[in-house]
């Protein structure tokens, strides 16, 4: 979400919770007081059972759903995808942590991002935690924001002739789009600056796009590969205040959820996540909690996904938190308030440090 001024604990989601156990409470005295009215087995009767029957089997269906994705079904290998996993924004976040998580599995990664001491950093400390793997880190630099067509160019010919390289060396296995980029504070969509709005539509869907079409070739010709990109919960949804960077997400996770069956064919799986907070360079939080977990928490959550789903929340904390869009209350509006108590918080730091 907003970069450096998320401000979202728990307490969103045990209102909500509470106030959707209060209305099952008031449905349920109410269904009490008109029991007398319903004469057995009248038409009523009979419907407010099926009812009552279809949610519980609704209920049963998710509950089964979830424990059979999270202990019964066998993931996949990931190294039967290749040796290889190129992950864009890995110097920090959910890149790092799938750095981290896919050299502990044995594959190799070449990362991509734009500052090459973090990348240098990144890479001594992966090598250092997995001693025990025979693993390789490379590195390649570019910032996906320069959006100069000669820049872009020489980056993505440096690519292809670095991913043939990989190709001979064990092959490109996956595909990790983890760079992204928002606002810096919530706002109307007018007042966003031009610059963090270029900068939303270069990196979360430029970058994107063309680290599909510059790595998707490789896959094709091995008939193997994965591809994850990281989206975000707040496109499942109308997210005033941050209109633009919902909408670049909502790009990301439509391109990949759509790539899921256009590449199933060709022995590519596709796979769209859509977290919420985490713990991140776009997150003050340093501490964990059950709605904003660590990212290497999404990471282990995310590859048993691979071949299964096209997109999803990964993590439990994050899919309950979507139930809030079901509720009578219209959430988009709830989520407005809460955002402009943040854009004030943050325009407020802001004033203060100016002083």
């Amino acid at each position: 979400m907003a970069r450096g001024v998320v401000d979202y604990t728990d307490k969103s989601l045990k209102v909500y919770l509470l106030k959707n156990v209060a209305v099952l409470g008031a449905v349920l005295v109410f269904s009490v007081t008109l029991k007398p009215y319903f004469v057995a087995g009248s038409v009523g009767t009979v419907f407010l059972a099926q009812l009552g029957a279809l949610v519980v089997l609704r209920i049963f269906y998710s509950v089964a759903s979830y424990l059979y994705r999270k202990f019964v079904r066998k993931p996949k290998d990931v190294l039967s995808y290749g040796k290889w996993a190129v992950v864009t924004g890995s110097t920090s976040g959910i890149g790092e942590a799938f750095c981290h998580e896919l050299a502990s599995r044995g594959m190799s990664v070449l990362q991509i991002s734009r500052n090459e001491e973090k990348l240098k950093s990144v890479a001594k400390d992966v090598k250092a935690k997995h001693q025990g793997k025979t693993i390789e880190i490379r590195h390649m630099v570019h910032d996906f924001a320069n959006q100069n067509t000669e820049y872009v160019e020489k980056f993505h010919s440096a690519l292809r002739g670095t991913l043939e390289t990989l190709t001979e060396n064990g092959g490109v296995g996956m595909l990790l789009n983890c760079v992204g980029v928002s606002n810096s504070t919530p706002g109307l969509t007018h007042d966003t600056p031009k610059e963090d709005v270029l900068q939303m539509l270069a990196i979360n869907n430029n970058g994107t796009t063309l680290m599909m079409q510059s790595v998707l070739p490789f896959m094709m010709k091995r008939k193997s590969g994965a591809v994850i990109t990281v989206s975000s919960g707040s496109c499942t949804h109308p997210t005033p205040l941050l209109s633009i960077y919902s909408a670049t997400k909502a790009f990301g996770n439509q391109l990949t959820r759509s790539m899921y069956y256009e590449y199933k064919e060709h022995g590519i799986d596709c796979l769209s996540i859509t977290p919420y907070y985490f713990i991140s360079g776009m997150f003050k939080m340093r501490k964990a909690t059950f709605c904003a977990p660590f990212p290497q928490t999404l990471v282990v959550q995310s590859l048993p996904l691979l071949g299964y789903e096209a997109e999803a929340y990964p993590y439990v904390g994050h899919a309950l938190n979507k139930l809030q869009t079901y509720t009578p209350t219209e959430y988009p509006f709830r989520l407005l308030n809460r955002m402009k108590n943040i854009r004030a918080r943050a325009l407020a730091r802001a004033a203060k440090k100016k002083k």
